[in-house]
């Protein structure tokens, strides 16, 4: 899965890709920068995953530049990262990839290039919360359990606030009243953690453990029963 809305995405690569991927860090951001938030997220987040079967491969739905997987790529045999962006995977190329990373363009739907049975941890983060429609993110979820390895494990980051009144009115008005990190495609859309477990169980994966839930940056770990 990536972000929704390849043609919008496309425009946003071409334009300041990094402000948004992330807009928190601001138009002035050097590469440098960006991908030492990178590897904070990246310190951050595996030790909480645990074990997995190998660490022969990874993937990250909606890698962008490339910014966490090229940290990935450091702990991993091979990382594979896949995006609705052809701009944002060449802008990946360009700016310096290890030899062991693969890129893939996708339709937001499924993980079509990745072949079933063969990841020890899908990551995705700033990817799912600008999925407006969820039966499309209960498909990516689905895709996730099919390509894991039993005890595979998936860490992905969803915004599961609460819905508000005043979240319901923006998303009503015309994108042109709206700053541009509020637009459509851009915006951030909520999903309950209610949900998203629901969508997980479906799946046939176990919610393992959580950080932050209920919260913007809400952080599942998923695993596939070995």
């Amino acid at each position: 899965m990536s972000r929704q809305s390849s043609p919008r995405w496309e425009e946003f690569a071409r334009s300041d890709p990094m402000f948004f991927i992330d807009p928190s860090m601001g138009r002035d951001v050097t590469l440098e920068e960006f991908r030492a938030a990178g590897a904070a997220l990246v310190d951050e987040i595996l030790p909480w995953v645990g074990e997995l079967p190998s660490h022969e491969r990874v993937v990250e739905s909606g890698c962008g530049v490339g910014r966490n997987l090229v940290h990935l790529a450091e702990r991993f045999a091979q990382a594979d990262g896949i995006d609705v962006s052809p701009t944002m995977l060449e802008l990946a190329r360009e700016s310096g990839l290890p030899a062991n990373v693969e890129l893939h363009a996708t339709n937001g739907r499924d993980l079509a290039p990745i072949a079933g049975d063969s990841v020890d941890l899908v990551f995705s983060h700033l990817v799912f919360q600008h999925v407006e429609d969820p039966a499309v993110v209960e498909a990516n979820v689905r895709e996730i359990r099919r390509v894991l390895r039993p005890g595979g494990a998936a860490a992905l980051q969803f915004d599961t606030r609460p819905r508000s009144v005043a979240a319901a009115i923006a998303h009503r008005l015309p994108d042109r009243l709206l700053p541009r990190i509020h637009r459509r495609h851009m915006r951030r859309y909520r999903h309950t953690a209610g949900q998203v477990r629901q969508w997980a169980t479906d799946a046939g994966l176990a919610v393992e453990a959580e950080r932050e839930p209920g919260t913007a940056d809400h952080w599942l770990l998923l695993r596939r029963p070995a």
